[in-house]
């Protein structure tokens, strides 16, 4: 009997799939930010939206390809934008905003998606301070101890004691913010008066982003001096006093002439 074999070639056309199945800004512990809009894989003719906050400078850009691919076929998926650092870090400055993203070719070699997001870091709101000192009458500096002040409505007291009567007249204090970007004001860097009683201070920290501000008061009593002599005592038109004046003699005499 006659045989004739027939040879059959199945020709698989190359994938055109370019899209990714995951698309995302973390932090640098791998926790996502929200994206907007949410990510979606056929979307890629919009540019993502993620915000972050002032402290954190940095972020990760993860994505994972389609998970509809047949078996042996891959994708080519590059940054748009060179990492800053390892293999997926980037750097955001502060108060500002920067685009990244992926491009996805498919393996056809024609069908391409890129997915950007552009990511914003608001200015940070740290407006805490590091560091307190004072000194007087432009002697060594001493330390106030910033976690022993009272925190309430908003502000911190911190109470730096009492002063004798005879003790300084003037006080400066030094302030050193945590955050390098906030700014310092009020009752600092320069002389002030201490008067007896109650003396108020007030020193504020203004945060980067302008708006968050704290306020630091302090407080200092100078006791009331408990000095009740005289310097000098005189009776006009008389021939003195006897005995000789002296600060810690109460009594006299005099005559009138």
């Amino acid at each position: 009997a006659k045989k004739k074999t027939y040879t059959l070639t199945i020709v698989r056309e190359k994938s055109d799939d370019a899209t990714l199945s995951k698309f995302e800004v973390t932090n640098l512990n791998g926790v996502a930010y929200t994206m907007t809009p949410a990510f979606s894989p056929s979307v890629s003719t919009v540019t993502y939206q993620v915000v972050i906050p002032g402290d954190q400078d940095r972020v990760m850009l993860e994505y994972a390809g389609s998970t509809s691919l047949a078996d042996g076929v891959t994708q080519t998926i590059v940054y748009t934008e060179t990492p800053d650092e390892s293999t997926n870090i980037y750097n955001i400055p502060t108060g500002s905003s920067r685009t990244i993203g992926v491009r996805v070719t498919a393996e056809n070699g024609t069908s391409e998606r890129t997915y950007n997001v552009k990511v914003s870091r608001t200015k940070r709101q740290n407006a805490l301070l590091d560091s307190l000192t004072y000194t007087y009458n432009g002697g060594t500096a001493q330390n106030i101890d910033l976690e022993s002040c009272i925190f309430a409505d908003n502000e911190y007291t911190c109470d730096i004691g009492q002063l004798a009567s005879t003790g300084a007249s003037g006080i400066t204090f030094g302030a050193t913010a945590a955050d390098d970007q906030a700014t310092i004001s009020g009752d600092v860097s320069t002389p002030l008066q201490i008067k007896t009683g109650r003396n108020s201070y007030k020193i504020t920290v203004t945060a980067e982003d302008g708006v968050t501000k704290q306020d630091y008061n302090i407080t200092l009593l100078k006791k009331p001096s408990e000095e009740a002599k005289l310097t000098s005592l005189g009776v006009k038109e008389s021939t003195g006093l006897s005995p000789s004046f002296s600060s810690t003699t109460t009594e006299y005499t005099t005559t009138m002439n």
